[in-house]
């Protein structure tokens, strides 16, 4: 449902999630695009307004951070809070997982 409506109309989807100033920025996407769409002037900001949407509706279920690792290199670590098969696990993005696996 929260796909459909970041398709239609991202700044609620957006807001769904919790992500106040994001919401504001697509608000501002979407006017924008709106507005050129009835001067004729094009419609490139509706697709990267209906993209911002998806992407936050796609990204909110992970926590991003790096982290370094024992060795010194600093890898991307995701943890899935919820949904999906294993909700909670963590990964790396190379070496071994500092996570529960």
């Amino acid at each position: 449902m929260l796909y459909f409506l970041a398709f239609v109309f991202p700044p609620a989807a957006i807001i769904m999630r919790g992500r106040v100033f994001q919401a504001w920025f697509s608000a501002a996407l979407w006017a924008i695009a709106l507005v050129s769409i009835l001067v004729d002037v094009g419609v490139y900001a509706l697709p990267l307004c209906i993209a911002h949407g998806l992407f936050v509706v796609y990204w909110y279920k992970e926590d991003h951070r790096f982290v370094v690792q024992p060795d010194g290199s600093e890898d991307l670590l995701l943890t899935y809070t919820s949904g999906g098969d294993t909700p909670g696990d963590s990964y790396t993005s190379g070496g071994d997982t500092p996570g529960d696996s």
